[in-house]
């Protein structure tokens, strides 16, 4: 996904935020890698912070996502709706506390992927039902095991008007 941000008309010389000194332009562009993602929009704060808003963002799976969420949503409403985002597909803990170890590690982490095959990601995705084991050949639900269509309809992260 490739966006160019326009949060107003303006001309190459007129700037809405600060640009170091030889560049013509911000580019953000964020990789894919799950975790990854909330690093990326630890980024985003910190340049919006610095009062440097990207001129084209773009990103490849979480990356895109977050670039999505970035270009879709006006300057001022970008930091809050990207938590909104990150809480909501980190609020599911499996236990409060893991103790040292790694087979304690291996065992959270397992019972985290049962959990996620099981039930899905809140706010993200959910699993399809029917199983496609159990779908029949051709069949819409045999396509995918999850769907982001519920998750996504009646999500606040994206601006109703930009």
């Amino acid at each position: 996904m490739d966006a160019k941000l326009e949060p107003m008309q303006r001309s190459r010389t007129q700037r809405t935020t600060a640009h170091p000194e030889g560049c013509d332009r911000i580019a953000l562009i964020l990789q894919g890698g799950g975790a990854l993602g909330a690093y990326q929009a630890g980024v985003y704060q910190a340049l919006h912070e610095a009062g440097v808003e990207p001129d084209w963002v773009t990103g490849v799976s979480i990356g895109a996502i977050n670039s999505a969420i970035i270009a879709g949503n006006r300057p001022e409403r970008r930091l809050e709706r990207l938590r909104i985002f990150w809480e909501r597909i980190t609020e599911r803990k499996i236990w409060s506390y893991t103790p040292d170890g790694d087979v304690f590690r291996k065992v959270r982490n397992a019972t985290s992927s049962w959990m996620t095959i099981v039930q899905g990601q809140p706010g993200f995705f959910a699993p399809r039902q029917p199983s496609p084991w159990f779908s029949l050949p051709g069949a819409q639900s045999a396509t995918s095991y999850t769907t982001m269509r519920r998750s996504w309809r009646r999500s606040t992260i994206w601006s109703t008007s930009r």
